[in-house]
């Protein structure tokens, strides 16, 4: 639909390979996953990239993948 969608990563290197925090089109993203709805909206995700693994990002139970949601729901 001629939409763009840009993906960052603050500090990213060799080093910085892991997620710290997320962002989609300005909102903080508690959640490993995007839709193909959410790409085709246009927009940006943003990274910040850390040296260690962040534990807290993106691990509560209430948004589980959608292969791992209820048979049928889809985003």
């Amino acid at each position: 639909g001629g939409k763009t969608f840009t993906i960052t990563a603050q500090k990213v290197s060799a080093v910085n390979k892991y997620i710290q925090s997320a962002k989609l089109n300005g909102a903080p993203l508690n959640r490993s996953w995007i839709t193909y709805k959410d790409i085709m909206k246009g927009g940006t995700l943003e990274f910040v990239m850390g040296s260690a693994p962040d534990t807290a990002w993106a691990s509560t139970k209430d948004v589980p993948p959608p292969s791992m949601s209820r048979p049928g729901v889809t985003d």
